[in-house]
């Protein structure tokens, strides 16, 4: 699946139980894990948010406004529905795991530091960042229909909503990983 082993520069890999391969080595980032040089897809993070600030992920934000979505503000009418601010700290957690710049010596590298990030937030507005699963049944879908991007991280346990799985399978029909 890599055709290269190159190891970004200046940085620390991301060594937890998320980054461990199947025989239990720590995975490291690869500058082609997304794909060719000019094709990296987006990863949508479907979480609290992202903080477009960050060091280490501002770079890595797609488009105006993270050209992502706050589908609590579009479900709610509360908001603004471009506001992808992170309310609770985890989803620029999630979001440096999988796409933190490399090469910059700074914090972290990625596991695909060469992709943009597209953050969905699926969040309550408390501090406790609870997923709402019509949030992210509404995320999947609207990923779906545009096409893009084919990459979801929702980093929640859900266990048989009827909604989330169905909008899953579509998604996953649809091309999407």
């Amino acid at each position: 699946y890599y055709a290269t082993n190159t190891q970004p520069g200046g940085v620390n890999l991301v060594g937890s139980w998320h980054s461990t391969g199947a025989s239990g080595d720590i995975a490291e980032p690869r500058e082609n894990a997304c794909g060719s040089v000019n094709g990296h897809p987006n990863i949508a993070i479907l979480d609290s948010g992202v903080d477009r600030d960050h060091p280490d992920l501002d770079d890595n934000i797609a488009g105006v406004f993270g050209s992502g979505r706050n589908f609590r503000s579009i479900f709610t009418g509360v908001g603004e529905w471009r506001d992808v601010e992170d309310v609770t700290g985890h989803g620029t957690r999630v979001a440096g795991v999988a796409a933190a710049r490399g090469h910059n010596g700074l914090g972290v590298a990625g596991a695909a530091y060469l992709c943009r990030i597209q953050p969905f937030v699926i969040t309550d507005t408390g501090s406790s960042g609870n997923g709402n699963t019509a949030y992210v049944a509404m995320a999947l879908a609207y990923m779906r229909q545009v096409g893009a991007p084919k990459i979801a991280v929702i980093p929640f346990q859900m266990h048989d909503v009827p909604g989330v799985v169905n909008e899953a399978a579509a998604f996953r029909n649809a091309g999407g990983i």
